[in-house]
């Protein structure tokens, strides 16, 4: 039945669809650009998630006056987020699994955001040229960075999210961004502020994931010296950059401290 839509749960072929709708949440999934243009033409709803996505152009969003979340899961050919910035009205977006994507500067518009998802697929990962563009989002309050690579300063611009509660991010930075965010965002939830992360089962005899890229997966018990010194490493990236803190003028509003 592909392209379809769910429209405040029930399904319809986006075929036969040809009266304009106003619905409250709406899924559509297997959409080209031309079945795109016609659900954005003919549904306004404030909830939109898109799945299976084959579409560059989506510029015709912005005709959705009422859209306050919006959900893009796997686009294979999305590039260009522009047309977010005039949706000032967005409180939660999702792009996740869109490898094409790397510039994210269009996000700094959006305001109103308080949930932020960016994240890569199981195969491919999300790639960015800076976080600074989400670290001056004043409401943002969850943010969830999964299987990603950035280009410039890593996680460490995140430390201007002054209202953010959870992030959520996966094991591929540096150790010395983690400690820098968990000086940071004392006030933040985050797995991994912590020298090492506790894996619900074990792996080859490894139950434990020392936090930071290409750090290694150990057992807490046999290579607890190991792990020690991991845990004396973390504490003294976090004593260094608590120490420059506090030597530093406080950053004005909307400026990351890097």
């Amino acid at each position: 039945m592909k392209p379809i839509a769910v429209l405040d749960g029930e399904p319809f072929s986006i075929k036969s669809l040809t009266d304009a709708v106003s619905v409250d949440i709406s899924y559509f999934v297997g959409v080209n650009q031309k079945a795109f243009e016609k659900v954005v033409r003919l549904v306004s709803s404030r909830v939109m998630h898109f799945y299976e996505m084959r579409v560059a152009d989506i510029s015709g969003i912005t005709q959705n006056s009422r859209l306050e979340e919006l959900a893009i899961h796997w686009n294979s050919k999305l590039q260009d987020i522009s047309p977010l910035a005039d949706m000032q009205q967005l409180k939660g977006l999702v792009l996740e699994d869109t490898p094409k994507l790397y510039d994210l500067s269009p996000l700094e518009q959006c305001k109103e955001l308080e949930t932020l998802e960016y994240s890569g697929g199981m195969w491919k990962k999300n790639k960015a040229n800076s976080l600074e563009y989400i670290a001056v989002l004043p409401k943002l309050k969850h943010l969830c960075l999964l299987n990603l690579s950035v280009d410039s300063h890593g996680l460490k611009p995140l430390a201007n999210l002054n209202v953010l509660e959870e992030l959520e991010l996966s094991n591929q930075f540096p150790t010395e961004d983690y400690a820098y965010l968990a000086v940071h965002l004392k006030y933040t939830k985050c797995d991994y502020f912590v020298p090492f992360v506790e894996m619900s089962g074990k792996i080859d005899g490894k139950d434990v994931m020392v936090v930071g890229s290409r750090k290694p997966f150990l057992n807490k018990v046999k290579d607890s010296k190991k792990l020690e010194r991991y845990v004396k490493q973390f504490g003294a990236l976090k004593a260094k950059f608590t120490a420059n803190k506090a030597s530093r003028p406080t950053p004005k509003s909307g400026a990351a401290e890097l």
